[in-house]
């Protein structure tokens, strides 16, 4: 099942339809959907594609070979001639007038193991593929690989592309089409488990309930999810033990780094080459506190993957459990106690995420042109505090808070929102508040005749 990613098979069909050569380039981290994206866009079209793997080069220089032989009916290049030089050569002498789509995956395999490799692929560009009719899709997981190659200025293959696309993982309302006859609530609850990415979200059983899926996809110690992040990570960084360390703090909340201090942490040379390393696999990032505030905000890090939060915060230091065959305890104690407390730090991005559509619809009370949170000393409170949502103009806030609870947003949830946001400096200020189960009655009486408040539920999240 193929879903989402309209704009970029928009992008990728309206590029198709240009004259002449067209290099695109294509990236992001693994099992993002890449594949299937350029599957998509292939389907009906004339196409020649190759996927490099981990094999020896020679034995992929062969194959490939053999693929254009089959491809075009040629003779294959004599052992002699075979270079990626002369394979490129062959596609474009034998690619005539017609428009032929060239797929190339994962040429970091190679590239970063023959330094000549991207010189040869630069010769085939400029002087193989120019004025023929091929549409050249390269597209790669080593972040780090692909924007050093192709998006880097210092790289002599720069700015001979016509475009190029990150692929993200999808957004929470692209991740409801995987299980679009769900309620709101059991939507938030299985993206805030498993995210974006879209290989995750394929794992489940929709027709079951959440416990069983999680016990049955993730607790089995046999499922593709059981232990994928460690997977995912010991392909990616040398100290797996120092990284999930990182991650599992994170796992619980945002952090600075005086907050991994703290933690045992020690603040030097080793951590922020970790964090740097991912950042690059967009595992983590580092965020900006938004708005202009009578003091200096902090700079904090954030787990972006919900997989991977939830796992490190539920399976990473309960695999003891799951050895003695212990799910059902595990699910019951563990994962069911704090999942609430999980779903928070999502609940606050889904929410961000509906502001955002509102903006493009030109819903709210202003236009805003930067949006996010705001983490730091509140001298008002005197103490640290979080703005879970804070949007922006040169003279307008919007300011919010978002509760994920079993029990009615109080009043007092509203108050301590607009004595909080006292720290910020606008002209116009608007309070909006997001709520799982709804408003006491003293909420909507606080608000009654005030136009700059605003009560959002899920209802409104799902309509």
């Amino acid at each position: 099942m193929f879903v989402g990613r309209k704009f970029e098979l928009d992008q990728l069909n309206k590029l198709y339809m240009r004259e002449g050569f067209q290099l695109v380039i294509l990236y992001g981290r693994r099992k993002v959907g890449k594949t299937a994206l350029i599957k998509e866009f292939i389907k009906d079209k004339y196409c020649l594609y190759y996927a490099l793997d981990e094999s020896t080069e020679a034995t992929a220089m062969d194959n490939f070979n053999k693929l254009i032989s089959s491809f075009f009916n040629i003779e294959e290049l004599s052992p002699l001639t075979i270079s990626w030089e002369n394979c490129l050569k062959a596609i474009a002498d034998n690619s005539g007038n017609k428009r032929l789509v060239v797929v190339l995956e994962e040429l970091s395999f190679i590239a970063q193991n023959n330094s000549l490799f991207l010189s040869q692929l630069k010769k085939a560009i400029e002087f193989f593929f120019k004025g023929t009719q091929i549409f050249l899709i390269i597209s790669g997981s080593a972040n780090g690989f692909m924007e050093k190659t192709f998006l880097n200025p210092k790289s002599s293959l720069y700015g001979l592309q016509t475009a190029q696309f990150k692929i993200e993982p999808f957004s929470f309302y692209e991740s409801s089409q995987f299980f679009p006859n769900l309620s709101i609530e059991d939507k938030i609850i299985y993206y805030s488990t498993l995210g974006g990415i879209p290989q995750y979200l394929m794992q489940f059983d929709y027709s079951k309930d959440y416990e069983s899926n999680v016990m049955e996809f993730i607790l089995n110690k046999s499922s593709y999810l059981y232990n994928e992040p460690e997977n995912y990570l010991k392909a990616q960084v040398d100290d797996i033990n120092f990284a999930s360390k990182i991650l599992l703090i994170l796992s619980k909340g945002d952090y600075n780094l005086e907050r991994f201090h703290n933690k045992n942490v020690s603040v030097g040379e080793d951590l922020i080459l970790m964090i740097k390393k991912l950042k690059k696999l967009n595992i983590i990032s580092r965020r900006r506190s938004v708005g202009k505030s009578i003091v200096r905000p902090w700079t904090f890090y954030r787990l972006e993957d919900n997989f991977f939060r939830f796992w490190y915060r539920f399976i990473y230091k309960n695999r003891g459990l799951i050895d003695m065959n212990m799910i059902v305890y595990l699910f019951q104690n563990k994962i069911k106690r704090d999942l609430n407390s999980h779903i928070g730090y999502v609940f606050e991005e889904i929410s961000t995420e509906y502001l955002k559509r509102l903006n493009a619809e030109y819903k709210l009370p202003f236009v805003f042109e930067t949006i996010g949170s705001w983490v730091g000393y509140n001298p008002v409170l005197r103490k640290p505090s979080q703005l879970d949502i804070v949007a922006t103009s040169y003279d307008s806030v919007l300011v919010g808070e978002c509760k994920w609870s079993q029990s009615l947003t109080t009043v007092d949830v509203l108050e301590n929102l607009v004595l909080k946001s006292e720290t910020l400096k606008y002209k116009n200020k608007y309070y909006c508040l997001f709520s799982k189960c709804g408003y006491e009655d003293k909420v909507f009486d606080y608000v009654k005749n005030k136009d700059n408040f605003y009560l959002f539920t899920l209802k409104d999240i799902d309509s």
